[in-house]
C-alpha cells in the first residue's frame, strides 16, 4: 500500500502517462494492475481539478529539468510535449525530504499547489538543520560588519562572495545525497562520483571570479571522449563489413550509450540540486540573521548572493540545453527507471523499519528484501 501510495505520488510528480506507469509497474512486479489504475486514476483527476490539459500544464522550473522557454501564458511550448499527452520532465526535481515515514508514522502530506511538487510537514525546516552550515553563515557576518568599520570594500566582497559560494555548494551536496539515499540516483554509479567530486572542486574554486566551479567540472567530464572512442569510430567507418570487425563497432555502440546514460543523470541531478538550492539559500542565511537580530521582517538578498544565485541561473540554463539536446528516448527511458527505483527503495526501507521495530523476523525480512 505504501509503495503504491509512492507510485501514486510519483505519477503526479512526473505526470505519468498510462503507458509510462505501466513501465514503471513492470519494474516494480510487486505493483499489481489495479495500482497503475488508481494511479492513473489519480493523475487524471488532478489535472482535471486544474482545468488544464496534460499538453499544456504550467510547471515550475524548480520543478522540471527540461523546462524551457514558456509563451506569455506562463505554458510550456508544445515542442516538448512527450508522444502529444504530458510533458518531458526528464527525471523532474522531486522535492521530497522523506518519500515514506517509518511504518507507524503518519505521513501528512503537505498542500499540494499548481506546480504538483510533494513536501511534508516540516522538511524544510529538517532539510536545513542538517544542511545549514553555521560556521560560514557566522563568518559572513563578521565580515560584513567588518565592510561596515571600514575595511577594503572590494576585499570584503570578494571574501563575502567566496562564502555564500560555499554554503550553496554546501547545499547542492546535500540534496546529492538526499537523492542518492532516495534511490533517484544510483549509489555506485560514476555519475554520483561525479557529482559529489564537483562539489569538491567547486568548494576549491569558490574564490575565482567566474564562480559555477561545480558547473565547469561536470560539463569538462561531458565534453570529453576518451582516445579509444575515436580509434573505435574510425575503425567502424574503414573497417571492411565483416562480422569479425563488428566487435569493435558493439563495443563502441555499449561505450556510448553509457555515457549518454551518465550524462542524463548527471544534468537532471545537477538541475534539481541547483534549483533547490537557490530556493534554500537566502533561507538558510535570512534565517541565520533574524535568529541574531531578532527580527521577523523578510530580508532582500544581499549583492554576494544575487551574484551566486545569477551564477547558477546561467549554468542551470546551459545544463538545460544540454538536456533538450540528449535522445529524447534516453531521457524517457531513465526517468522511468529513477520513478521505479524510488518505489523499490521506499518498500525496502519500510521491511528494514518493520525489522527493526520487531514486527518482522530477520529470516523474513531477508526473504522480502530478495523479493523487492
Amino acid at each position: 500500500k505504501q509503495m503504491s501510495k509512492v507510485l501514486a505520488d510519483l505519477a503526479t510528480e512526473f505526470h505519468f502517462t498510462s503507458l509510462e506507469l505501466e513501465e514503471v509497474a513492470q519494474c516494480c512486479s510487486l505493483l499489481n494492475a489495479s495500482d497503475v489504475s488508481d494511479a492513473a486514476a489519480g493523475v487524471v483527476s488532478v489535472l482535471h481539478n486544474h482545468g488544464h490539459h496534460s499538453a499544456s500544464i504550467p510547471i515550475a522550473s524548480h520543478a522540471n529539468p527540461m523546462n524551457a522557454a514558456k509563451s506569455q501564458n506562463g505554458h510550456r511550448d508544445q515542442k516538448h510535449v512527450l508522444n502529444g499527452s504530458a510533458p518531458l520532465p526528464a527525471g523532474a526535481s522531486i522535492e521530497l525530504r522523506e518519500v515514506v515515514k517509518k511504518a507507524h508514522d503518519d505521513v501528512e502530506e503537505g498542500p499540494r499547489t499548481s506546480t504538483f511538487t510533494v513536501s511534508f510537514d516540516g522538511e524544510q525546516d529538517d532539510v536545513a538543520a542538517q544542511a545549514r552550515p553555521s560556521t560560514a553563515v557566522e563568518s559572513l557576518k563578521k565580515l560584513r560588519l567588518g565592510g561596515a568599520a571600514g575595511e577594503d570594500t572590494a576585499l570584503v566582497k570578494q571574501r563575502l562572495v567566496s562564502i555564500v559560494r560555499g554554503i550553496f555548494l554546501s547545499i547542492v551536496r546535500v540534496h546529492y545525497w538526499h537523492e542518492i539515499e532516495h534511490g533517484k540516483l544510483p549509489r555506485k554509479s560514476k555519475a554520483s562520483q561525479i557529482l559529489l567530486y564537483s562539489v569538491e572542486k567547486g568548494q576549491d574554486r569558490v574564490s575565482e571570479e567566474t564562480g559555477a566551479g561545480d558547473w565547469a567540472c561536470i560539463k569538462k567530464k561531458l565534453d570529453f571522449k576518451p582516445l579509444l572512442n575515436t580509434a573505435l569510430a574510425y575503425w567502424e567507418d574503414h573497417a571492411p563489413p565483416s562480422w569479425l570487425y563488428g566487435y569493435p563497432s558493439n563495443y563502441l555502440n555499449k561505450v556510448e550509450c553509457n555515457a549518454e546514460e551518465r550524462a542524463v543523470y548527471l544534468l537532471t541531478s545537477f538541475i534539481s540540486a541547483h534549483t533547490h538550492a537557490q530556493h534554500q539559500l537566502h533561507v538558510f542565511i535570512s534565517g541565520s540573521d533574524d535568529e541574531v537580530e531578532g527580527s521577523g521582517a523578510e530580508r532582500v538578498p544581499s549583492a554576494e548572493e544575487q551574484q551566486v544565485l545569477a551564477e547558477s541561473h546561467a549554468a542551470v540554463a546551459e545544463a538545460r540545453s544540454c538536456l533538450e539536446a540528449m535522445n529524447i528516448e534516453t531521457v524517457t527511458a531513465i526517468r522511468t527507471k529513477q520513478a521505479a527505483a524510488m518505489v523499490l527503495n521506499t518498500g525496502a526501507e519500510l521491511v528494514q523499519d518493520m525489522e527493526r521495530n520487531g514486527l518482522l523476523p530477520t529470516k523474513d525480512a531477508e526473504e522480502i528484501l530478495a523479493t523487492i
